[in-house]
C-alpha cells in the first residue's frame, strides 16, 4: 500500500502519505462495486506468517486439490544449477521469459494441497496464498479468501473482539489500517456477535463479468466485458447478491 509520491507528482492529495495507497485502493474499489468502501486494512508478506503465528496456526478449508512444480525458493534466484556457461548461454537463446526459468529446477520447490480441512502455520500459509502456477490468477484469489475466511473463523475462537483480551491490539500493531482499535471495538458493539453473521462471496471471472487482455508491456490484465471503465454488468451481480439494507 506505499506509494511513490516522486514518481506520482500529480496524485491528489488523499492518494499521497501513509494512507495513500490505502485510499486510492478504496475509491478504485468503490468505482467498480458502486458502492462506498469505508476503510483499508493492508499487511505485508513478514507480518501476514507472523499474524498467523501469533494466532497459533489456522484451519484452512482448501477449495480443490492443486500442485504447483515452480514455487520460488528464497535466496536461489539466481542458482546456475549445476549448469556451465556454456549450456545457460544454448538455454538463453532456445527459451524466454518463464519457460527460461523451468530450465533451472533447482530454484524452485513443489507445493501440494489436497482439497479439504488442513491446519497450517504461517509460512505455509503464505505459500498457499502466493502459488502461481497450480490453478491460475482466479484459483489463487479463491484461495487467498479461504485464508481470509480461516483468520476470521479463529479470531472470532479467541474471542479477539473482546476487550477482555489484548490479542486484537498485538495483530493490530501487524496491520496498517484508517482503522483504530476503538474504532473495531464500536463496529463490534453496534453489530454485536461477528460470528452470527454470513459472509457473503461474489466471484467476478471471465465467466461472468470480465474478459482477459494483454497490457501495452504485455502484462496480462482483465476488463469488464461491456468495456474499459464500464462496471454496470458488476455491479449489478453485486446488487443482485447481497441483500438490501
Amino acid at each position: 500500500m506505499v506509494f511513490d509520491d516522486t514518481r506520482y507528482p500529480n496524485k491528489r492529495p488523499e492518494f499521497k502519505g501513509k494512507n495513500g495507497g490505502g485510499n486510492l485502493a478504496k475509491s478504485v474499489v468503490s468505482q467498480i462495486i458502486g458502492a462506498n468502501v469505508d476503510y483499508f486494512a493492508a499487511v505485508d508478506f513478514g507480518r501476514f506468517t507472523k499474524i498467523i503465528d501469533t494466532l497459533g496456526k489456522i484451519e484452512v478449508d482448501v477449495p480443490k486439490t492443486f500442485d504447483d512444480y515452480f514455487y520460488p525458493v528464497k535466496g536461489l534466484e539466481n542458482e546456475t544449477c549445476g549448469k556451465s556457461a556454456e549450456e545457460i548461454a544454448d538455454l538463453h537463446s532456445k527459451y524466454s521469459e518463464f519457460e527460461l526459468e523451468k530450465q533451472f529446477t533447482c530454484r524452485y520447490e513443489h507445493l501440494h494441497f489436497d482439497r479439504g480441512l488442513i491446519t497450517i502455520d504461517g509460512e505455509a500459509a503464505l505459500k498457499f496464498v502466493r502459488s502461481r502456477h497450480g490453478d491460475g490468477d482466479f484459483g489463487r484469489s479463491e484461495r487467498q479468501f479461504a485464508v481470509l475466511e480461516a483468520i476470521n473463523k479463529k479470531l472470532i475462537t479467541l474471542s479477539a473482539f473482546s476487550k477482555e483480551g489484548n490479542l486484537l491490539n498485538t495483530l493490530f500493531g501487524m496491520v496498517k489500517t484508517d482503522l483504530s482499535v476503538n474504532k473495531i471495538y464500536e463496529i463490534y458493539q453496534i453489530l454485536g456477535e461477528i460470528g452470527g453473521y454470513k459472509v457473503t462471496k461474489i466471484h467476478l471471472s471471465e465467466d461472468n463479468t470480465l474478459i482477459a487482455k494483454k497490457g501495452p508491456q504485455g502484462q496480462y490484465i482483465l476488463i469488464p466485458k461491456a468495456g474499459i471503465n464500464n462496471y454496470t454488468e458488476i455491479q449489478n451481480i453485486i446488487q443482485q447478491v447481497m441483500p438490501s439494507n
